[in-house]
């Protein structure tokens, strides 16, 4: 019986893996022994999903035992992107053995450093999955080889034909009710996400996008204050924070003419769609809610590259990479209906992603045919 071995540490990555894993575990003689770390340990729980639990410290001795302990015929990993990468550890003893791995990515950014260690060594397995066209067109571009790239979509993104909701109004007074205010306020949420590789938010380094939640958050809370005044309007700013997140990251976000909270309870795709506007950086969450049919605004100001968030070159979200776009963008995302009816129509009308679970699991399983084949 052939046996793949799993590993995960990012939400992101573990979010991406999980639907993929529930599937392998559905098929006959074929046997699934997953390994998770930090933040993926949640995911995997939430969805029933048994793991095995790894300390951040985990060593590589300790992963030649768990390649002893399991013997695996394929290895199948997240990339993620939190400073411990034990995927790095798993990829290299699974080369070493000379046994098949498939990376899955989770998101159209970071490529190479999702690869690459802090000694700047890259640790890069026999296949990787990704997303689209587009995103394997970028990594070639950075030199990741193009036979290696293999193009399945996102599967943490399959479901979300499930998650449209059909009654937002429903969730928006729900919502409203659990925040504490009126059914006339202006909803406006703002997904965050923690810095991302080892630059941070430090804005000399090289890699430093331009912008972060510590620049981004007071030019979008000035400006949601003199729309509120302007408008005569009362509005929320609601921040939704990534799972690596805590609330006292946001102790310093204050407001007095906006009422400015914290809220991370919930299910986060039903949270999008009953906002009246969403806004974030770049987090992944911002594309599903634009496929959501939400109308989402990605503030970039100062952006010193080009744009990853795939939605907005699908025309289906907003972005103001200028600060001194960031207030009239905000105005016309949040009170312009034509603005608002342009975007949610391009929006509701997109075919959503579906079947790359299904493709991941059909290339995982023609590679361990292929090599049981080519051992017997």
């Amino acid at each position: 019986m052939p046996i793949i071995l799993s590993i995960c540490g990012d939400p992101g990555g573990a979010a991406a893996l999980a639907p993929v894993l529930t599937a392998l575990h559905k098929i006959e003689d074929l046997e699934i022994v997953n390994f998770a770390y930090s933040h993926a340990r949640g995911v995997l729980g939430k969805r029933n999903i048994s793991y095995r639990a790894l300390t951040d410290e985990t060593s590589r001795e300790e992963v030649k035992r768990c390649f002893d302990e399991v013997q695996p015929d394929a290895l199948f990993t997240a990339t993620s992107l939190n400073g411990i990468n034990l995927e790095h550890l798993f990829i290299d003893e699974a080369l070493e053995r000379g046994i098949y791995s498939l990376a899955v990515m989770d998101f159209w950014s970071n490529y190479r450093a999702r690869f690459e260690s802090a000694k700047k060594t890259f640790h890069l397995p026999d296949e990787i999955a990704v997303m689209d066209d587009f995103a394997a067109q970028e990594m070639e571009k950075q030199g990741f080889v193009k036979d290696r790239l293999i193009v399945t979509g996102q599967p943490a993104l399959d479901d979300l034909v499930a998650d449209r909701s059909s009654d937002r109004k429903e969730l928006a007074t729900h919502l409203r009710s659990d925040i504490g205010v009126t059914a006339e306020t202006l909803v406006v949420a703002f997904v965050s996400q923690p810095p991302i590789g080892e630059w941070g938010a430090d804005e000399n380094h090289p890699k430093y996008p331009g912008f972060s939640k510590s620049t981004v958050l007071p030019m979008l809370i000035n400006a949601l204050e003199q729309i509120s005044k302007d408008s005569k309007r009362s509005v929320a700013l609601v921040i939704r924070p990534h799972p690596r997140e805590k609330e006292d990251d946001f102790s310093w976000v204050a407001s007095e003419k906006i009422k400015v909270l914290v809220h991370r309870e919930g299910n986060s795709r039903k949270f999008v769609q009953a906002c009246d506007l969403v806004t974030g950086m770049n987090s992944v969450l911002l594309l599903e809610a634009s496929l959501l049919g939400c109308t989402v605004l990605s503030l970039q100001p100062g952006a010193r590259f080009d744009d990853c968030l795939p939605s907005t070159r699908m025309g289906l979200s907003g972005c103001a990479r200028k600060p001194e776009d960031v207030q009239p963008m905000l105005r016309a995302f949040l009170l312009d209906e034509a603005t608002r009816s342009s975007y949610r129509s391009r929006c509701e009308n997109v075919v959503l992603p579906v079947d790359a679970t299904d493709r991941v699991v059909a290339h995982l399983s023609k590679q361990l045919k292929t090599r049981q084949h080519s051992l017997s």
